[in-house]
């Protein structure tokens, strides 16, 4: 995670403190098949398989990567000038859009997914998905993204246990709080 970033986890997000409408509240199960749904949409590399809201925003680590209204890095160095422009250019897009653009293709499964604490209050899923990366892939092609064709990888395997909330409004996912660490490949969750 880049050190100036941190600053940004010291105090949470308004959106995520807010309790939503009582008019705009969705049910538990819709809930949890919103949150569901994002890690098969990432699966299937088809933004439109999660219910992603116009203004859905998603940061990780402590940056914002995605509806930048510039590029700005990645939360995460990519290990190559290359690689890092374009991240930066992909941080601009929808959360829809940076799904299609297959940029997370280098994801092979997310499991266990463990969809753990629901509040219908507030609108939030909190989650403990595992992201598997199979390795081998040392290009990404990039689809729909003007002045971006490709993304050079390390083309590692690992894995990389995540935490991750959801902020749900009117069945739509609205925000997305994400922190993960990369462990090696083939570990296991700790909740098996």
């Amino acid at each position: 995670m880049r050190p100036d970033r941190m600053q940004n986890l010291v105090t949470p997000r308004p959106g995520l403190l807010a309790d939503v409408p009582a008019g705009e509240r969705t049910s538990r199960e819709d809930m949890l098949n919103a949150a569901d749904s994002y890690f098969e949409a990432i699966e299937q590399r088809k933004g439109s398989g999660a219910p992603f809201a116009e203004d859905c925003e998603r940061h990780e680590n402590g940056g914002q990567t995605t509806h930048n209204k510039t590029p700005i890095p990645w939360p995460v160095d990519l290990g190559s000038p290359e690689a890092n422009r374009s991240m930066a250019v992909l941080g601009t897009l929808s959360c829809t859009a940076q799904i299609d653009s297959q940029v997370l293709s280098f994801i092979t499964r997310l499991w266990p997914r463990r969809l753990a604490v629901v509040d219908e209050q507030k609108g939030l899923v909190y989650s403990f998905p595992m992201f598997q990366h199979h390795g081998g892939v040392r290009t990404i092609m990039i689809l729909g993204v003007p002045g971006v064709d490709t993304i050079p990888m390390g083309g590692g395997t690992s894995n990389l246990q995540a935490g991750e909330i959801f902020k749900i409004r009117g069945g739509k996912i609205h925000e997305i709080e994400a922190m993960g660490t990369s462990l090696p490949y083939g570990t296991l969750s700790g909740w098996e």
